[in-house]
């Protein structure tokens, strides 16, 4: 997923949804409508390791980057570690 504008016009909204939706005070919520993609992609990724587990139809393995680009600079938000990208071919 690539969130790219302008400052203001909703990359994070659309990501995460509203503030108080990450807010780590807040209450969970069964109703996903106000959650973002990012939220809302990892609960189906965990239901469906969930899943498969339950099934014996094997393991999945989750890992996850969130990747800031900033001023030329990037950075894993996830780990604080710069981000080093390889050149292909």
């Amino acid at each position: 997923v690539l969130a790219y504008g302008q400052t203001g016009s909703g990359k994070t909204h659309t990501l995460f949804g509203p503030p108080e939706s990450i807010s780590p005070n807040a209450p969970p919520s069964a109703d996903l409508s106000e959650h973002g993609l990012v939220t809302r992609s990892i609960l189906e990724l965990l239901a469906a390791r969930s899943d498969m587990a339950e099934r014996g139809a094997g393991s999945l393995q989750i890992k996850a980057h969130y990747i800031q680009v900033y001023n030329e600079q990037l950075t894993d938000l996830l780990s604080g570690r710069p981000v080093q990208l390889r050149g292909c071919g």
